[in-house]
């Protein structure tokens, strides 16, 4: 029946959203990695260059560190909020509303 939501038309559209949290959270992880190991090395670079600045290169070093590190579990909350609060099976659920009415196209 024309405006009808079926099983299928929300699976695909959950299966679609966990294909997209899954690629924003890959994404969060590999960019934590490189970001912690580019603070590190830098960090390291500048400890041989200036033996006598340790203690603060290292400060700075763990402060940025703390910085990237939580750009992960900024990405896991969107990821939750898609997989939970999902926002497109209400878009779903108003075309279908609209198509039925008939004010869709």
């Amino acid at each position: 029946m024309k405006g009808d939501i079926t099983v299928q038309m929300l699976l695909d559209v959950y299966d679609s959203t966990l294909l997209g949290v899954s690629i924003i959270l890959a994404a969060g992880g590999i960019g934590f990695a490189i970001g912690c190991g580019a603070v590190c090395g830098t960090s390291l670079e500048c400890m041989v260059k200036r033996p006598d600045r340790r203690s603060s290169i290292m400060l700075d070093a763990l402060i940025f560190s703390g910085f990237v590190g939580n750009f992960p579990f900024v990405i896991l909350a969107f990821g939750a909020w898609f997989m939970f609060a999902n926002p497109f099976v209400d878009s779903l659920q108003l075309a279908a509303k609209s198509l039925l009415e008939g004010t869709l196209f």
